[in-house]
């Protein structure tokens, strides 16, 4: 019952696998050969026996499986996907109960899917066209139709930007056309890409990273399209995003691997898709994805993180780094534990049938390392698989419907599927060709055969292959799907409620967010693209990671985007009503410089003061006048839309209420805003009419009524 960790190591073409052995403390990893240069893994049982097999995907070869054999994993059986693949996810796409897998292949600019055969054997990939260079893919039910869609992150080439594709299932484990979201919209290119549905509105969004320091959020309308994205500030450029429920609150957050800062930002959920601003935690050097499981058994899901490390030949560089959580959302300090060399991309899943997660790990120029987690108190050394694969992605699921979580990895060539034999030992990855360069990998039953599916973004080609599980850990033939520019990053949802797992993809190079709605049978119908402009400017963004999340909780899947240069998130929100939400920034930002401030209130003499938090913690004081009487902050919000934050006061005694509208070096302007009598307070602060402004939601606890006044210029309002 305990997640282990996979992490693919593109150094040194091998996959280091962390037995989790209880407490959140993992065993020494395991490395195991994937290849020549793996990109990304994943966990599936591909074969049916209970047990999770991996697989890889490697820049070189292809797609690689590795069998588990009783917490130990065979040789890897190499299947052909597109050109460079670099990042492999699994899911059942067909719906036959059997993990696919689909492969982004930057190379060929397409998503790869291989249909699981049963007994760990693939058929051969069916490739499907995105946007170029994509480097990360997700799965979900985006159109709601109970079939697993994909979304794929493309970063675009010059003056070819990326984006998101969306190939959505059409049955069968066959996907439509894709649609792309332009990442003209993101003013960066995507990298990677999740899903979740972030408000609550029973379909999964897109979250969506990029090499900026921004991440956006993408809302499913119904599973008809995508809001514009709403960008969110990281504080460095993210490499990874993923979204889950870090403080159980019930409402998913995102976490983001900061590649510059060594560190994961973790924005919580407010409600409605409104965050807090960013909290950051440490890592080691150079992290570039990240994973969600409970490793130390405690009920709270904890954070594992492939850290590259610098360049390096020869020698081990690069480490895994776990942070378990202690409620609140809030970590310990890193614990780091050696992989092979460079680590990509990881995956977690129980590999050795224990109960504890455990970890696979890519190496970037290597293979995938399988490192068993001991009892939640330390992970084993690595055993390493498929070594010269280059993973680019990876990710975890039973693909041959064995039990055991099997793995599936982008590589910079091809996707790599590896089967667990139930102990965290991998067999030889099975190879299958995707796109070209394929750059991240996601995972769905894409065709409602029971079956985990793959779905690849191909950077090279533009596009998402989708690989239907035939049942056994065998996959079909990757068909591709077109997906915009240089695709990154790829997730599922079912954005159009009809109960099938549609995809989203991040298009890093042509500036847009791509949606492939499942038309059923895993066959997607045509991209639509989705774009991200960056408020006052005539920029898009580009994102290089997505992920979808209801966010607001409208039972809505929503999509967020980390940007590629900009240290924000974009929200792009699901709304039935085809309404989109601009970027907007991180609360207590109140210099405009996108990144968190603290506002220091002294009780007793009632002074102000802002902390404006530069580089390694360093600070620029801007003093505030002093405010009497019994005035408290009753909300933080950019009142007048000019991109800084503004403070809201209120007076529980004389009910009066006043807006400081912060300006350049700390000057103020005031506007006074009219008294509430009675036993109203302030509910949440937010943009409720979509002008860009916030606006204030006053609720009554003793009546249960409710109102917003709505902020106008120089502060006149208007009641909701």
């Amino acid at each position: 019952g305990l997640p282990d960790l996979a992490v693919a190591n593109s150094g040194s073409g091998n996959v280091s696998v962390l037995m989790n052995q209880g407490g959140g403390v993992f065993a020494a990893a395991v490395n195991y050969a994937a290849g020549t240069n793996p990109q990304s893994v994943t966990a599936a049982d591909f074969n049916g026996d209970g047990l999770p097999d991996l697989a890889v995907a490697d820049s070189v070869n292809g797609v690689s499986v590795l069998k588990n054999i009783n917490g130990a994993f065979g040789p890897a059986i190499t299947y052909p996907a597109g050109s460079s693949p670099v990042c492999v996810t699994s899911a059942d796409f067909n719906g036959d109960g059997l993990p696919d897998l689909a492969v982004a292949n930057s190379g060929s600019g397409n998503v790869s899917v291989l249909m699981n055969k049963g007994g760990r054997t693939f058929a051969l990939a069916r490739n499907y066209a995105v946007g170029t260079n994509p480097s990360d893919i997700t799965v979900a039910d985006f159109n709601g139709d109970g079939l697993l869609d994909l979304a794929v992150a493309y970063q675009g080439a010059i003056f070819s930007p990326g984006g998101i594709s969306v190939l959505l299932n059409k049955r069968g484990g066959v996907f439509a056309a894709s649609n792309s979201f332009a990442s003209s919209k993101f003013g960066a290119s995507p990298l990677s890409v999740t899903s979740a549905d972030f408000n609550g509105d029973g379909l999964p969004d897109l979250v969506v990273g990029s090499d900026s320091s921004l991440v956006f959020v993408m809302l499913n309308l119904a599973g008809r399209a995508f809001t514009a994205p709403n960008g969110y500030t990281t504080g460095s450029v993210s490499q990874s995003v993923t979204s889950a429920d870090f403080n159980a609150d019930g409402l998913p957050d995102v976490a983001m691997a900061l590649t510059s800062d060594n560190s994961v930002s973790l924005l919580l959920n407010l409600g409605a898709g409104e965050f807090y601003g960013a909290n950051y935690f440490g890592t080691g050097t150079n992290p570039r994805s990240i994973a969600t499981a409970d490793f130390n058994g405690d009920g709270l899901l904890d954070i594992a993180v492939a850290d590259y490390g610098t360049i390096c030949w020869g020698s081990s560089c690069g480490d895994v780094s776990v942070l378990l959580n202690t409620g609140g959302g809030n970590f310990r300090k890193a614990r780091k534990y050696t992989a092979g060399n460079n680590p990509y991309t990881l995956v977690s899943a129980d590999f050795n049938g224990d109960g504890l997660p455990d970890l696979a790990v890519g190496d970037y120029l290597g293979g995938v390392d399988v490192l068993l987690n001991k009892r939640g108190r330390t992970f084993s050394a690595p055993q390493t698989y498929a070594s010269n694969i280059s993973p680019k992605s990876i990710i975890s699921a039973d693909f041959n419907g064995d039990g055991s979580p099997d793995l599936a990895v982008a590589t910079s060539t091809n996707v790599m599927v590896m089967f667990n034999n139930g102990f965290g030992n991998f067999s030889l990855p099975t190879n299958y060709a995707a796109g070209s360069s394929p750059q991240s990998i996601t995972t769905a039953d894409f065709n409602g055969d029971g079956l985990p599916d793959l779905a690849v973004a191909n950077s090279g080609s533009g596009n998402v292959s989708v690989l239907m599980n035939q049942g056994g850990g065998v996959f079909a033939a990757a068909v591709n799907y077109a997906a915009g520019t240089n695709p990154k990053s790829v997730t599922t949802g079912d954005f159009n409620a009809d109960g099938l797992p549609d995809l989203a993809v991040a298009n890093n190079g042509s500036d847009n967010v791509s949606v492939l709605l499942n038309q059923g049978g895993g066959v997607f119908a045509r991209d639509s693209k989705y774009f991200m402009p960056l408020k006052g400017t005539t920029l898009f963004l580009s994102g290089k990671s997505i992920s979808s999340a209801d966010f607001n909780g409208d039972g809505l899947p929503d999509l967020a985007v980390v940007l590629d240069s900009y240290p924000d998130v974009a929200l792009l929100w699901h709304q039935s009503a085809g309404k989109t939400t601009i970027i907007k920034r991180t609360k207590n930002d109140f210099n405009g410089d996108g990144k968190s401030d603290i506002l220091w209130h002294n009780l007793k003499t009632k002074a102000n003061l802002v902390w404006k938090v530069g580089p390694k913690g360093r600070q620029g004081v801007m003093r505030l006048p002093k405010i009497k009487g019994a005035w408290a902050v009753a909300g933080i919000g950019d009142f007048n839309g000019d991109g800084k934050s503004d403070i809201l006061w209120h007076d529980p005694k004389t009910k009066a209420n006043l807006v400081w509208e912060i300006g350049s070096k700390g000057k103020l302007g005031v506007i006074r805003l009219p008294k509430i009598r009675g036993a109203w307070t302030v509910a949440e602060i937010g943009d409720f009419n979509g002008d860009g402004m916030s606006d204030i939601l006053w609720q009554n606890p003793k009546t249960k009524a409710n109102l917003v006044w709505q902020i106008g210029p120089k502060g006149r309002q208007s009641i909701m």
